[in-house]
């Protein structure tokens, strides 16, 4: 315990340090020199430091692993901090996910209280660690939700490698779970998702643990309350990972089955596994009791789910021009060869990796049955968001290539001359550092996610300083780039309705800076699959509907403040004429999303029912 005290201690000081040091340069990714100058520093850094470890490992393994972990961390944040330098928005500013992030960053800097980030007088229905830990700290240092979102991801940024090596450490040892940890955190990045990221890279190694009790030999077995604390932290912070690996719960459950009838003991006994699910439900309870009360008292849908992509319920192979394809064939490669050592060897000769290979496969086929059932579901019309399957199926097979790897390299130290042994470990394991920062480094510090943060307006109407005059890269959707800003509209609001909280008015909006960056209620959400399963999406949108139906303001009034839904405050819609419109995304399942809007007539918001003041090419109206 106090070792691990001491690493964590150590990466915190490190990214700290790093942090500072990247920010003082004032990097502008937006800048081809500053994006080169960012890609071969990180790379050739990764690539020295590695290499360095590689050397020096056998000598000190532990304190070579603790190293890299935190060399790990370090890089991480300094790649997040000058992806990020010079804007105060997070990865992707408010395009796509990133969008309803940052909604929920605002919503619980508003409220400490688990509710959702949308539809007011509804608990939270996605896991909200994240966003509830961005509000947290947006609302102790006095800024705005929004702005509290970069300083979290940077921050998960530096811990993923931590938190994953903390797990690996009990499957592997220390040398092959610092490689797992860093690696897999560098070649399955996902900065943009934090939560998933997280729970991505812990979620394996806790897995075998649990389910398949592989460890390191001599290492006590983790006690089922521990590994039960741990479950339920990691639903709080995301939960879609546990389908595939709960298909591969059941494949393991099975398989104890017909070891229990070859008279050997079972991995998982029924008592230990209903421990550990008794103490996560516990933990987790904060969360998923308020969802589950409200599914059972309220009218729900299913729409979270109806997202999918043309072919994403097929595995995606691995490319051997990409160097974390090539890693992934040599996983598979790995998992072959160990098959076949299970059938050959005597049954006297250990088996170092079998355990693990086999834990891995199971959860390999869990993977592969989810998307085989995500395709079978999918011809029903039933959506479980399959395609997400694919990255824990890429982490899967990047970690056997990395077994692999190591693998490989202790046959060479126990065969090969010793200095031909240590070269080839340095050049294997500086190539493989190497090329996962430079991944990191091109796709996302220098990338598209960086660029859209770099050049997303801020709500006051300022750029920010990182754009350096380029345009913005993604515009944010249904918003013009030379719209009015959100103050503007703000302050139009103010006119009409002083003195109204924004955590208590609902406005039927699909400006989706506005319900970023604002504790407002949306009416509807801007996407279906953000909405709440006890929103009635489609209701909602009926009911708009018939409000752009009515003959007379009287009726529209009448039926916006008197509805099975909530009262409506307020109207921000786009003017074009004698229309004003509400745009907004539906399902187009099993083909992503399609536009959709409800146009009401201008005159139908009149006095004395309605109050109207026009803000550019925008009309925000109070309901009397």
């Amino acid at each position: 315990m106090r070792r691990a005290v001491l690493t964590l201690l150590a990466c915190v000081l490190a990214a700290a340090a790093v942090a500072g040091c990247v920010a003082a340069l004032d990097v502008r990714v937006t800048q081809s020199g500053w994006r080169l100058a960012v890609v071969l520093s990180a790379t050739v850094s990764a690539t020295l430091v590695a290499a360095v470890l590689a050397v020096a490992g056998p000598r000190r393994p532990r304190l070579a692993a603790d190293a890299a972990v935190v060399a790990g961390a370090a890089l991480l944040t300094a790649l997040a901090v000058a992806g990020l330098d010079g804007t105060r928005w997070g990865w992707h500013g408010l395009f796509a996910d990133a969008a309803f992030r940052t909604q929920m960053a605002t919503r619980y800097a508003d409220t400490a209280f688990l509710v959702d980030y949308g539809y007011r007088g509804l608990p939270a229905y996605y896991p909200p660690a994240v966003g509830w830990l961005e509000g947290r700290v947006a609302d102790l240092t006095g800024t705005p939700g929004w702005a509290a979102v970069k300083p979290v991801q940077v921050a998960v940024a530096a811990v993923v490698p931590v938190l994953a090596y903390g797990l690996w450490h009990r499957v592997v040892g220390a040398p092959r779970a610092a490689a797992l940890a860093v690696l897999t955190a560098l070649w399955c990045a996902h900065p943009h998702k934090p939560d998933e990221w997280v729970v991505l890279t812990c979620l394996v190694p806790w897995w075998l643990l649990a389910v398949r009790d592989v460890r390191t030999p001599g290492s006590p077995r983790p006690r089922a309350w521990a590994l039960g604390v741990v479950l339920g932290v990691l639903v709080l912070v995301h939960t879609y990972f546990l389908l595939p690996l709960g298909l591969a719960t059941l494949l393991a459950l099975g398989a104890d089955v017909v070891a229990r009838r070859r008279g050997r003991a079972p991995r998982l006994p029924l008592p230990r596994a209903l421990g550990i699910g008794a103490v996560a439900l516990l933990v987790s309870s904060p969360y998923w009791v308020g969802a589950v009360l409200a599914r059972l008292r309220l009218p729900s849908d299913t729409l979270q789910l109806r997202y999918a992509r043309p072919g994403g319920n097929v595995p995606v192979p691995p490319s051997p021009w990409e160097a974390a394809g090539l890693v992934m064939i040599g996983g598979l490669v790995w998992l072959g060869w160990a098959a076949w050592r299970r059938r050959r060897v005597r049954a006297d000769d250990p088996l170092p990796d079998g355990p693990l290979a086999g834990g891995l496969a199971l959860a390999l086929a869990g993977a592969l049955a989810t998307l085989g059932a995500g395709a079978v579901l999918e011809r029903l019309d039933v959506g479980v968001l399959a395609f997400k399957t694919n990255d824990l199926l890429e982490l899967l097979l990047v970690a056997c290539g990395v077994l692999g790897g190591s693998r490989l390299l202790a046959h060479l130290r126990s065969s090969a001359p010793g200095r031909v042994a240590r070269i080839a470990a340095a050049v294997g394991v500086a190539a493989a550092a190497g090329a996962a920062t430079h991944h990191v480094a091109v796709e996302w510090a220098t990338g598209t996610p960086a660029l859209v943060a770099q050049t997303t307006r801020y709500p006051d109407g300022r750029v920010p300083e990182g754009a350096g005059g380029r345009e913005p890269v993604v515009p944010v959707l249904f918003v013009r780039a030379h719209d009015p800003p959100v103050v503007d509209v703000l302050a139009a609001w103010d006119r009409l309705r002083p003195g109204l909280a924004r955590s208590e008015t609902v406005l039927v909006t699909s400006r989706v800076d506005l319900l970023a960056t604002v504790p407002v209620h949306g009416f509807t959400a801007f996407k279906s699959i953000y909405s709440h399963p006890n929103g009635r999406f489609g209701s909602r949108v009926e009911l708009l509907r018939e409000v752009a139906a009515c003959p007379d303001p009287a009726c529209a009034s009448a039926l916006l403040h008197d509805n099975p839904y909530d009262r409506v405050d307020g109207l921000v819609l786009e003017r074009s004429g004698e229309e004003l419109t509400l745009r907004f995304m539906v399902d187009d399942f099993p083909d992503r999303t399609r536009r959709e809007q409800v146009v009401f007539p201008a005159d139908l918001f009149a006095a004395p029912w309605f109050e109207r003041a026009d803000v550019g090419r925008w009309s925000v109206v109070a309901v009397r």
